[in-house]
């Protein structure tokens, strides 16, 4: 599977680790899903970069690296489109991303929360985690609400303490239209 240069800025990439533990155990916990991490196209100093949330912090990857990735065996990805979001809102919320998130701490103080979300459902409505740090589904979704400049409510993930499963949900009922197909060669 070879990525497409037809990637657009504000594009998400779902992703399913094939290597370690962990991410097969996110996948239960989160109900069976099938991605496990969730990260940004953005636009950095005029070139698409995928922004990540991971442990150890917030950084940008090139698409070559997730090619590279993509070829090893290590990863599958899903690219989701948010249909209803113009050009100027995803240069605008890869520039929060990038200027907010990067370089950020990860939200380990989300785990619990979202553990015991997956568990008994989203009974807490208040954000799990810190409020200075992000997840990697969390990003994704703070870089359309926080940015100044949107000034519509764009909230394709729909609250709180969005997951990977929170993304398979929002595509399957069609808030996230699933573009892989014609993104990847």
């Amino acid at each position: 599977m070879r990525i497409n240069p037809k990637l657009q800025v504000g594009q998400w990439v779902h992703v399913r680790h094939h290597t370690g533990f962990i991410w097969s155990v996110i996948r239960y916990v989160l109900g069976r899903c099938w991605g496990d991490h969730d990260a940004p196209i953005l636009e950095e100093n005029g070139e698409l970069v995928i922004g990540d949330a991971r442990p150890g912090g917030a950084v940008t990857t090139s698409i070559a690296e997730y090619q590279r990735r993509i070829d090893a065996g290590e990863i599958s990805v899903r690219v989701y489109d948010i249909p209803f979001v113009s050009f100027s809102e995803r240069h605008w919320a890869s520039g929060w991303w990038l200027e907010n998130i990067k370089g950020s701490g990860y939200d380990y103080m989300a785990y619990p929360r979202l553990f015991l979300k997956a568990i008994f459902g989203n009974w807490f409505k208040r954000a799990a985690g810190w409020e200075w740090a992000w997840y990697c589904t969390e990003s994704c979704r703070d870089m359309y609400i926080k940015p100044p400049q949107i000034t519509r409510v764009i909230d394709p993930l729909g609250g709180n303490n969005p997951t990977p499963r929170t993304v398979e949900n929002r595509a399957a009922s069609g808030d996230l239209k699933f573009v892989t197909g014609k993104l990847m060669v």
